[in-house]
């Protein structure tokens, strides 16, 4: 019986140490916690192109475009390019002005060239045609990746 206890001890210790090692080893790389500098440039720069992607004036639909191109690559553009080819012919009609800012973001996953982080942002919107102004709330999700020394938003999923 003691033996039996023996074994069941052991195994449960080593058992311990391993998920602490697997634990470990599965964040190795992830800096999001433990590197201040890098976080807040990253969280710096991806609000700045969420605000950028998702505010936009029915006026200057082409410079947002642009400004927003600026901020996106990858699967991000088209993503972009779908929504916004549906938003765009809506926004000219409404003389809708959508002006949209972060209220919270967090990285959790921060790597030398990528970046995962949830993001909560406000869009506040307004139809000139008639004043009537509304305002929404969304989680998000972007995936970042550095470019040239620039963090770009490669892809945007709902949270």
């Amino acid at each position: 019986m003691q033996a039996v206890a023996a074994v069941a001890l052991i195994l449960a210790s080593w058992f311990a140490i391993e998920d602490i090692r697997l634990r470990e080893n599965a964040n190795a790389g992830n800096r999001a916690l433990v590197d201040s500098a890098s976080t807040g440039e990253v969280t710096a720069q991806v609000s700045q192109a969420v605000r950028s992607v998702f505010s936009y004036d029915y006026n200057r639909l082409e410079q947002s475009r642009a400004v927003a191109l600026q901020v996106l690559s990858g699967r991000a553009v088209e993503q972009y390019e779908q929504v916004m080819g549906r938003v765009a012919e809506q926004a000219a009609t409404s003389k809708l002005v959508v002006s949209t800012s972060v209220r919270s973001i967090g990285l959790t996953d921060l790597r030398p060239d990528s970046a995962r982080a949830l993001l909560f942002i406000d869009a506040q919107s307004i139809r000139t045609t008639d004043n009537h102004r509304t305002s929404t709330s969304a989680g998000l999700f972007v995936t970042a990746r550095r470019v040239d020394g620039r963090w770009k938003i490669i892809d945007l999923t709902p949270a």
